[in-house]
């Protein structure tokens, strides 16, 4: 099982925030995002490795996709969000509410360098 940690609530500003067991990663590219660019979690059976190859595959498929274009912008910004949290608390978290999973579900610096490698290796600038 993956341990994750905790983040502030939205409602209630304790420190009771937790990844559900299982969800749905959003990686969002300027704002956007592809249907292919989801991806499923269970940190009861998945290994820490799973879930950094199926986050760098989704990135890739981005980056091969958006590097074909003639006339691309830098991506200015890449977010990998999540809805599926819940308070320890208790609290009722809205449905909007979709918060990073940066530095909880997987290492900050390999996010980084995963789309910092990839955009590189198929010619999508990156401007941030």
């Amino acid at each position: 099982m993956i341990l994750t940690k905790h983040s502030y609530c939205p409602k209630c500003f304790n420190t009771s925030l937790e990844l559900k067991t299982s969800g749905k990663v959003y990686l969002y590219f300027d704002g956007k995002k592809k249907e292919s660019s989801i991806f499923i979690y269970n940190l009861e059976n998945d290994l820490q490795d799973e879930i950094n190859t199926r986050l760098v595959s989704r990135i890739e498929d981005f980056f091969k996709w958006y590097g074909g274009f003639d006339h691309k912008l830098p991506i200015k910004k890449v977010e990998a969000l999540s809805p599926d949290f819940k308070c320890l608390d208790g609290c009722s978290i809205e449905n909007n509410f979709q918060p990073s999973v940066v530095s909880i579900l997987f290492d900050q610096k390999f996010f980084e360098s995963s789309v910092r490698d990839l955009a590189s290796s198929y010619g999508v600038e990156l401007d941030f």
